[in-house]
């Protein structure tokens, strides 16, 4: 294999072709999976196998008979498990799907739902429906703390000042023209992500991001490819360079879910069929491709500083592995915070301030007070020069205000008498009046339901409500089966 290897190169077809020349030169004991991070069916950059190709190709046909495309044009989003629903409803129109061997049409089963799972995966890396078009629903929406965007650059602007003639002030100019600072404000370096594979830990974590300005992700299990494309767009969105942690359980799937999330964000950084490639160019050229993904819990060396207890493992792939180079059993989160409550968070926190300014929003106060400061000595010597024209106008009008303020208060008088008089005759219509005569508030109507269709009916004596339970229950039809 060579020292160095482009990401344009990198694809099904140069993985193929790369394997079978070091197994040519280098012997049999090389193969595809020393140029893949993840499995030959999980790793997105082996994408492309005709099972996939096949697979993106048949869930490609079903977005197009049931009109799903039209949906996204609009902005919906597509909900795989409603698909799934879709298809077993109208499987006679459907192409049969081919899946573990054998082929036929689409079922209510477990294994069909894998398969559609798997195909709607491989239409998206394939290129054949739109990576932003399906919905992730079966995981919660990322707190977001970290600002979006970096906004604009400091500006100053000028406050025109403010004068008024609604009624004779005293003093002619209220205002005079000010400078005006914007947009200056505390901008952390960074842009922080916490990626946790178990919503459990959200009442440790969730603080600490909350301080931190740090996203909080959590998954059931490992990361979707929807969250790491949304967590994606948010990097490109950022302006700035990224961190990103990630949590996970001390076990065989701990272990591999932040080489997942990594394998995919990494894709969708690098490869030529990605579709954030532009953009991710863009801002890595930018940010001097500064995204890095570090796992900081739970790691081997957390376990036996804690002196955390392990569990036996079930049978599950990577388990003799693991316990040949790790010794027997794993370790879950919530063991380090049931024994060593605050751990976790001086974890995250000792990890996110390293990349976090504490001090950066004081710092940028008093920077702020000193450019208004300065500003504000600026508009001062300015309005010097203009101040022995606003004391003549001030004069001027001040001997005009002496002149005519006798006459406009005679008239305010004469308007306060005209006002009571008719508030006055308002108030004795207002007291004779009763308006709901001629004018009754309408009420709503009442309903046409059926009480005896409901469960619970308050108006239902013990014995009726006990029979509609009952038959809720289809008592006598469990007992006659019996």
């Amino acid at each position: 294999m060579s020292d160095y290897i482009s990401y344009n190169d990198v694809d099904y077809e140069w993985v193929k072709e790369e394997s079978e020349r070091m197994r040519t030169e280098l012997g049999m004991g090389y193969g595809v999976t020393d140029l893949l991070a993840m499995s030959t069916s999980h790793d997105p950059f082996y994408r492309g196998q005709p099972r996939d190709t096949r697979m993106a190709a048949w869930f490609g046909t079903i977005w197009k008979k049931l009109g799903l495309g039209a949906r996204t044009v609009y902005g919906q989003k597509v909900h795989l498990r409603r698909v799934h629903y879709l298809l077993v409803s109208r499987s006679d129109e459907m192409p049969p799907i081919t899946w573990g061997g054998k082929r036929g049409r689409y079922r209510n089963i477990q294994e069909h739902w894998e398969a559609l799972v798997s195909a709607a995966l491989n239409a998206r890396y394939l290129g054949v429906v739109p990576f932003g078009a399906i919905e992730d629903q079966r995981n919660a929406a990322p707190r977001r703390f970290a600002p979006s965007t970096d906004g604009a650059d400091p500006t100053v602007s000028v406050d025109k000042g403010q004068t008024s003639f609604a009624w004779l002030p005293r003093e002619l100019v209220h205002e005079l023209p000010s400078f005006a600072l914007n947009d200056y404000r505390a901008r952390q370096r960074y842009h922080l992500e916490v990626w946790v594979e178990k919503s459990t830990m959200e009442d440790v974590l969730l603080p600490v991001c909350m301080r931190n300005q740090a996203n909080l992700m959590h998954a059931s299990g490992e990361l979707s490819l929807t969250q790491v494309y949304e967590a994606a767009n948010r990097i490109i969105a950022s302006g700035r360079p990224a961190r990103i942690f990630y949590i996970s359980d001390y076990d065989p799937a701990g272990q591999r879910m932040p080489v997942s999330a990594g394998r995919k964000l990494e894709w969708f950084m690098h490869s030529k069929d990605s579709p954030l490639r532009r953009d991710f160019y863009e801002y890595l050229e930018e940010y001097e491709y500064d995204v890095t993904l570090t796992p900081i819990a739970l790691t081997e060396e957390q376990v036996r500083a804690f002196d955390l207890p392990r569990q036996p493992l079930k049978d599950q792939p990577g388990k003799d592995q693991w316990e040949a180079v790790r010794g027997r059993g794993a370790v879950e989160l919530d063991a380090l915070e049931a024994l060593h409550p605050g751990a976790l968070s001086k974890i995250v926190t000792d990890a996110l301030t390293e990349f976090y300014d504490t001090d950066l929003a004081s710092t940028v106060t008093w920077a702020k007070a000193d450019a208004e400061s300065y500003l504000t000595s600026q508009a001062e010597d300015m309005q010097e020069t203009y101040q022995e024209r606003l004391d003549k106008l001030q004069a001027d009008y001040e001997a005009l205000y002496r002149e005519v303020t006798p006459r406009l208060v005679a008239i305010t008088s004469e308007l306060d008498e005209v006002m009571t008089e008719m508030a006055d005759e308002m108030e004795v219509f207002a007291d004779r009046t009763d308006i709901t005569e001629d004018y009754p508030v309408p009420e709503a109507e009442e309903a046409d339901a059926d009480l005896d269709a409901a469960l619970v009916w308050s108006g239902r004596s013990y014995d009726e409500q006990l029979e509609s339970y009952h038959t809720f229950q289809r008592r006598d039809e469990y007992q006659d089966a019996a």
